[in-house]
């Protein structure tokens, strides 16, 4: 068994294409895509503790989410979007997604929401994407994605958000 490392390795598998450079297929050899054998893996992967699976590849997870998609009945764009968020945490890490701890994951979102500041509307698909990847392709029960919300502001009687009315001289 061989992990493989940059871009041709971990996130290239959740590309949007599904040929080429997805993957290890394509006739290509490990060499090519710069892979080495676990027994050279680096110390710092056993930071991702004995949860992680063993033996799944980056195509496989793929195609599995693909597939799940398609059954769930998700548009193209979606499906596209989905597998983006999957394969920018994969770089993230340069880990497998199915290694990452339930820690992890929410450090990469708080990064992304925070630190990168992005919009609202790039944050949603993003996290919505990586809850279907994790509960529904893998099976985990992560309160991450299964915990209820707090009350928005609007609910919680913020007076910012209260409308206000002036009476008339």
């Amino acid at each position: 068994m061989v992990v493989a490392i940059g871009r041709s390795g971990f996130a290239a598998g959740w590309g949007e294409r599904s040929g080429g450079w997805c993957g290890l297929g394509g006739g290509r050899t490990s060499k090519e895509f710069g892979v080495i054998p676990l027994d050279f893996r680096p110390l710092w992967l056993e930071f991702f503790g004995p949860h992680a699976r063993q033996g799944i590849t980056m195509s496989e997870l793929r195609n599995r989410m693909i597939r799940d998609m398609q059954l769930a009945g998700l548009v193209e764009g979606t499906r596209r979007e989905y597998l983006r968020a999957v394969r920018q945490l994969a770089a993230y890490y340069m880990v497998s997604p199915d290694q990452l701890s339930e820690r992890n994951v929410e450090d990469y979102l708080l990064y992304v929401r925070d630190d990168l500041g992005v919009a609202k509307g790039t944050f949603a698909p993003l996290f919505t994407g990586l809850k279907f990847f994790y509960l529904h392709t893998l099976g985990y029960d992560w309160p991450l994605f299964t915990k209820k919300k707090s009350a928005s502001h609007a609910a919680s009687g913020c007076p910012t958000s209260a409308v206000t009315t002036t009476a008339a001289a």
